[in-house]
């Protein structure tokens, strides 16, 4: 499996790090590991890989933002959104680079 469909998994598998968020479960075990997933992704010239990287992240994003009034006391939650975001960053500024670069721009 390629680092974005590991990514992908973390959202469809039973102990996968944003369905335990999005069913109000917050695992550090499981954070470090989407994390790590995360922090391997790098963008190609696959469109469709791209593609599927862009709706990841931005639903990776969303699942963060709806728990946080929810875990604002969580210390370790408050640690792995930042971690997120700063990784969630990254990518959606490579793929908005990697875009004008495909278009010649």
């Amino acid at each position: 499996m390629s680092a974005i469909d590991d990514f992908m998994d973390e959202f469809a598998r039973e102990d996968g790090f944003f369905l335990g968020l999005h069913q109000r479960q917050f695992d550090p075990v499981a954070a470090e590991r989407a994390l790590q997933i995360l922090r391997r992704i790098e963008i190609g010239s696959d469109h469709g890989a791209n593609y599927l990287l862009a709706d990841g992240v931005f639903q990776a994003d969303f699942e963060l933002s709806a728990q946080e009034p929810f875990n604002r006391d969580d210390e370790r939650f408050i640690y792995y959104h930042r971690l997120f975001f700063d990784e969630i960053a990254k990518r959606f500024s490579a793929l908005g680079t990697r875009g004008s670069q495909l278009r010649g721009k």
